[in-house]
């Protein structure tokens, strides 16, 4: 009896497990089937030109690298080149860029943001912001930001179907969070009104939200009330300003802030990139020689150099990083004049300078541009030893250390891809592949990058992904893995040839990882037109100039 009721149970076990398996299978045949229906309708739409006599709407989305800049932002200039460029067709770009935003932040907003415009393409550029070592990083690869390449598991409909189902779920718990966030900093500030700290918090979560009116309104209380005295409640109302393209309150706001805290560094750079961003550039060099009056600082000459170098007057750059190395030697000014020298093919000067700048503070940067130098001089030999030691330090220690400047390891990713050049240059050709494939792009911008692949292609169609000025297309392909319907646009080899014509300064308005940094109206006007050639070549087949 005992053993009929195991089998019993047995059976129904079996049952249970089979029914199951048959679900599955059936939901698994079901999902192929509509992603082939959904593909084929997908390429239909893709070949055809349904825009004709209709509008076509481009949703830009990423950080401030998207958001700045106003009418000179670049997907306002987009939107008129691809207007004067296609004919038959109205584009209308909406820019969704979002002001100290990060990947995470993008694809918070992003569903809400399809909901609202109904874009006919999505054009994104992201990661930059992601942190110290954010964008195309090389980090061990887990389950969840592996290669573009997968296995049997990861091939079944089923599973990517319980992925998306829990990745939904997080970013519903994820925007709770920012709700949950300001009510908490709220009921804390109602507390305890006068402490400085409550009101940049929440003033911050506003601007992580692209809430930059609430952040505006938080920060003028700020500097109305308990934080009149810190000159960093004026850089943060002067950046709400910003992201409203309101420059004429941020000009006035940073001149009030430099009359009362004459000394503070930060505030004239800030005031300087604001006129070097609507071209005024005898305005923005005015700053600077005044931060020079009023500090006699080491980093105010080295700001006037920096700007100098960036319009390639290197005797006088040079002259104004010597005047600030007798004030204050530090690793940043060192660096910067040896990147002077090298730029007039100095290069045993250039040598000295790094290798001081590396005995002040040993940095993953100041190896980099010695190996540049090693490289200008044409010993490679030297330069892969020194740029194994620039990767190796820059996984702790990329940026120089001194106060006061933006610290990104953006950078690092292109000592990678120098050393693959080195590589190439000797003829070692299976070597620069070798390291190529180590730069694949992992961490949370890579996850954010798939996330955001999965939802555009699902419910838009057309994923335009840019790589940022003067880095290597590559590695975010590798980061992003090509489909149909997506495209990327290469900003490296256009930017690279500008700035060795016509100076740094002319593209972008500040810098950082010693790389590239926001655009000038001129630096977007070249970005948008890179990216106007591609959508046009990709998406539409009758281009007429």
């Amino acid at each position: 009896m005992h053993i009929d009721e195991w089998i019993k149970s047995g059976q129904k076990i079996f049952c249970v497990i089979l029914g199951i398996f048959v679900f599955f299978v059936v939901l698994e045949i079901g999902l192929r089937i509509e992603g082939k229906f959904l593909s084929f309708v997908q390429d239909n739409n893709n070949k055809k030109d349904k825009y004709v006599d209709n509008t076509c709407i481009i949703l830009c989305v990423g950080e401030s690298h998207t958001a700045l800049g106003g009418r000179n932002s670049y997907p306002a200039q987009l939107e008129r080149i691809l207007n004067a460029k296609k004919k038959g067709v109205k584009f209308k770009v909406i820019n969704k860029g979002i002001i100290a935003g990060t990947s995470s932040s993008v694809l918070d907003h992003l569903e809400d943001n399809i909901d609202t415009y109904k874009p006919d393409i999505v054009v994104v550029m992201m990661g930059l912001s992601d942190g110290k070592r954010p964008s195309f990083g090389t980090l061990p690869l887990d389950e969840t930001s592996g290669k573009n390449r997968e296995g049997f598991w990861e091939k079944l409909r089923v599973l990517k179907l319980i992925k998306f189902l829990t990745i939904n779920l997080k970013n519903k718990r994820h925007k709770s969070r920012y709700a949950e966030e300001e009510k908490r900093l709220l009921r804390a500030l109602y507390m305890h009104p006068w402490d400085q700290r409550l009101y940049f918090k929440l003033g911050n979560c506003f601007l992580e939200q692209g809430k930059y009116k609430k952040a505006e309104e938080m920060f003028t209380k700020l500097v109305e009330g308990v934080g009149r005295s810190n000159p960093r409640s004026y850089v943060l109302l002067a950046m709400s300003y910003m992201s409203q393209g309101k420059y004429e309150k941020e000009e006035k706001i940073l001149k009030k802030a430099i009359e009362l805290f004459p000394s503070c560094i930060r505030l004239y750079t800030e005031l300087h990139d604001l006129y070097r961003m609507q071209g005024m550039e005898s305005k923005a060099e005015d700053v600077f020689k005044l931060a020079i009056r009023k500090t006699n600082s080491a980093w105010s000459f080295a700001l006037l150099g920096r700007y100098y170098y960036g319009i390639k007057r290197y005797k006088r750059a040079e002259q104004l990083f010597k005047l600030s190395l007798e004030i204050e030697p530090t690793a940043r000014v060192y660096a910067l004049l040896g990147k002077c020298y090298r730029a007039e093919g100095e290069y045993d000067k250039a040598e000295d300078m790094f290798k001081k700048s590396i005995e002040v503070y040993p940095s993953g940067r100041a190896y980099f541009e010695l190996a540049m130098c090693f490289k200008g001089k044409g010993d490679l030999t030297t330069a892969i030893k020194t740029l194994k030691k620039a990767m190796d330090l820059g996984e702790k220690r990329w940026d120089y250390h001194e106060r006061g400047m933006d610290v990104f390891a953006a950078g690092i990713e292109q000592v990678y891809v120098e050393l693959a050049i080195c590589y190439k240059i000797l003829g070692k050709d299976s070597k620069a592949e070798e390291i190529m494939s180590t730069i694949e792009g992992t961490g949370i911008t890579r996850y954010n990058y798939q996330r955001l692949k999965e939802i555009v292609l699902r419910r838009v169609g057309k994923l335009v992904c840019v790589q940022y000025p003067m880095l290597n297309v590559e590695l975010l392909k590798n980061m992003v893995g090509e489909a149909p319907g997506v495209v990327f646009v290469d900003n490296e080899k256009s930017f690279k040839d500008a700035v060795r014509l016509n100076g740094y300064n002319k593209y972008f308005f500040d810098n950082y990882g010693g790389i590239l940094g926001h655009g000038t109206a001129l630096g977007n006007r070249l970005l948008a037109e890179n990216v106007a050639n591609v959508i046009l070549n990709s998406f539409f087949v009758d281009t007429t100039s």
